[in-house]
């Protein structure tokens, strides 16, 4: 993952990363754009000698204007979003849409299951999810 922001503050005892200020992080299928971006990780329990130090990530947290932009198509916004490595999954709240071309989802809180390709919109006990869908028209066949 490529990192780009205005300013980076690590805090090694919280095992943080903080970044602030129009961020842009890359991944291979997906690019977050927002305003705060916090990286959790954990490091390796046990260093042998002439071993450098590996640490994983264990979940980021994007918060401020969050837009998430799929390399396969498809927009997710919302005002927090938090990505949980180990099970490729990612969460959406603070008035989340997720649209894919015309089509789009909206709900308060939208789960993206990146490995399945398969999402869960829900709301709030008074309200319900709303989905609005277009129908594909097949293009007409020129003779």
């Amino acid at each position: 993952m490529v990192i780009k922001s205005k300013t980076l503050e690590a805090d090694d005892k919280k095992k943080q990363v903080t970044f602030e200020g129009d961020v842009e992080a890359k991944r291979d299928d997906f690019t977050v754009l927002c305003q705060k971006l916090v990286v959790f990780y954990e490091k390796a329990e046990e260093k042998k000698e002439n071993e450098t130090v590996s640490a994983s990530i264990d979940k980021i947290i994007a918060t401020g204007a969050v837009k998430i932009i799929r390399a396969e198509g498809g927009v997710a916004t919302g005002e927090k979003a938090v990505f949980y490595q180990r099970d490729e999954k990612l969460v959406l709240t603070g008035k989340p849409v997720v649209k894919q071309g015309e089509d789009f989802v909206e709900g308060d809180v939208i789960t993206l299951f990146l490995k399945e390709d398969r999402s869960i919109v829900e709301s709030d006990k008074d309200k319900k999810v709303r989905a609005v869908i277009f129908p594909k028209q097949e293009k007409e066949k020129k003779p």
